[in-house]
């Protein structure tokens, strides 16, 4: 049985309505005190009347017939896409047989990186799905990681791996492979830059961080890094508002994507459903909602202790977001409930979202429930990723509607 409930804040000043309705299936919402500080608080959220991500498959609220023509056509395209290159194996041993892809990523070549973090390395094929090379792999040497997480090839083809056990690296092409160029930032070698996730525009590098403290003592999560003179150049996007440190760290984790239409950095909060884009300078464009969406609910016990999460809910989590053509971002949210019983009973994910954004005004709507994770997205072209039955991913053409 699911029963609709409206967890609310403390108490009715809040704009938690805008949100929706959590659904929660089968939980005890008695562990939750009558008096709890439910969170996003109101601090954290937009004032009533902004951009909406809705599970409609139509857009609204873009005040343009043309642009809203033009989404369902790039959602169209989407969901007609063709498969012109697979690379994954289920046992033969080889370059293609991954443990866990970690991310993902193409050059304006067509060649596609694929990072493996079960042993930390980045293996390189070509348009046609070819092996060309590989680099990088799990330990402390200088060209090894420790936990390797993300990965981001610029336009010249160098590439950064962000690792959370060490510090952030950089790799550039040599005699048809790739040699460490050295860390990302090389004014703060003893800093293990914790890469929560990258993207690039240009030549442009920007890093979400939690633990890269801004020269100015702002709490800020994002900034922009060069990758030549590696240095800091600026730092955007407020930090989770909450007076203990904890919650300021843990709960800005999240996502980011480089859009070149406009040019802007987009921010999904992992925990809460709240998206926002800013400009390279900093300047907020808009923050969005998404409005049906299964949060976990996450609350104070009081005002003297940082949030708690407790497992067991439905928990719905922004995981990506890929910035792709005519100015349009494709989001991604996984649901994940408990299933099974006795020795069968997991934790696994039961729905997974595919949302179409418009990049200039932040109004969106569902693409599909059945889409696979997109790991990259580029004019023509995605590559969709799988874990299951085994790691793999395909290079997909998008439809000639979206052209």
């Amino acid at each position: 049985m699911v029963t609709r409930l409206v967890i609310r804040r403390r108490l009715s000043r809040t704009s938690f309505p805008l949100l929706g309705a959590l659904l929660l299936a089968g939980c005890d919402m008695s562990i939750i005190p009558a008096d709890a500080i439910m969170h996003p608080t109101p601090e954290n959220l937009p004032p009533p009347g902004g951009p909406l991500i809705r599970a409609d498959t139509v857009l609204q609220g873009s005040g343009s017939e043309a642009r809203a023509l033009e989404w369902a056509q790039v959602r169209r395209a989407l969901l007609d896409a063709t498969t012109v290159v697979e690379i994954g194996s289920e046992s033969v041993p080889g370059p293609e047989l991954f443990g866990v892809i970690a991310d993902v990523t193409r050059d304006d070549d067509g060649n596609v990186y694929v990072l493996d973090g079960s042993v930390g390395e980045v293996r390189v094929f070509d348009a046609s799905g070819a092996f060309v090379a590989s680099f990088g792999g799990e330990g402390q040497g200088p060209d090894e990681f420790r936990s390797a997480e993300k990965l981001v090839v610029l336009s010249d083809r160098r590439a950064v791996i962000g690792d959370h056990g060490g510090p952030a690296k950089v790799f550039a092409p040599s005699g048809g492979g790739y040699e460490l160029v050295g860390p990302l930032l090389r004014d703060r070698p003893s800093a293990a830059l914790q890469v929560d996730d990258m993207c690039s525009v240009g030549d442009r590098m920007f890093v979400h961080s939690r633990n890269l403290v801004d020269p100015n003592g702002d709490s800020l999560v994002i900034h922009e890094v060069s990758p030549d003179g590696g240095d800091v150049i600026g730092s955007l996007a407020e930090a989770y508002r909450s007076e203990f440190a904890r919650d300021r760290t843990v709960r800005s984790f999240g996502t980011v994507a480089c859009a070149e239409e406009p040019v802007s950095i987009v921010y999904g909060n992992y925990y809460f459903p709240i998206v926002k884009a800013y400009a390279p300078d900093g300047m907020q464009l808009w923050t969005a909602l998404i409005e049906d969406h299964t949060q976990a609910p996450i609350y104070q016990n009081n005002p003297s202790q940082s949030t708690v999460d407790p497992r067991g809910f439905p928990s719905e989590y922004i995981y990506s977001i890929q910035a792709g053509r005519r100015g349009l971002l494709v989001l991604q949210t996984a649901l994940y409930e408990t299933v099974g019983e006795g020795e069968d009973r997991e934790w696994r994910v039961v729905r997974r979202r595919t949302y179409l954004v418009d990049g200039a005004t932040g109004e969106g709507g569902l693409v599909s429930d059945s889409l696979p994770t997109i790991s990259w997205m580029g004019d023509s072209t995605f590559v969709a990723e799988w874990s299951f039955p085994y790691p793999r991913i395909e290079v997909r053409v998008m439809g000639p509607t979206g052209s």
